[in-house]
């Protein structure tokens, strides 16, 4: 008796979840980061490079916060439900 190969094929369901974009204004004014937003957020500042250089909650509204080196980072701002992620530049040393 002789056996052949046999295969079985499994079909997997992928699930992606994704987070939709935060819905807030985020500006450079010199070298201050200004953010507005309905809700209240979790903001964090990453270098170019991924190091992590703050974190911190900020409430919903109007929120300034200056930037003392040059250079481009990246601003994240996340809720429970939603992300977003821009690159900033600070073009002015204060």
């Amino acid at each position: 008796m002789e056996v052949d190969y046999v295969r079985i094929y499994e079909r997997l369901a992928t699930l992606v979840q994704t987070k939709k974009a935060v819905s807030a204004d985020i500006q450079v004014q010199g070298n201050n980061l200004l953010i507005t937003s309905e809700t209240s957020l979790k903001l964090e500042l990453y270098t170019l490079n991924g190091t992590l250089l703050m974190a911190r909650p900020i409430p919903a509204g109007s929120f300034s916060m200056p930037v003392n080196r040059r250079g481009i980072y990246l601003v994240r701002l996340s809720s429970n439900t939603a992300v977003t992620t821009r690159k900033i530049a600070i073009n002015n040393d204060y």
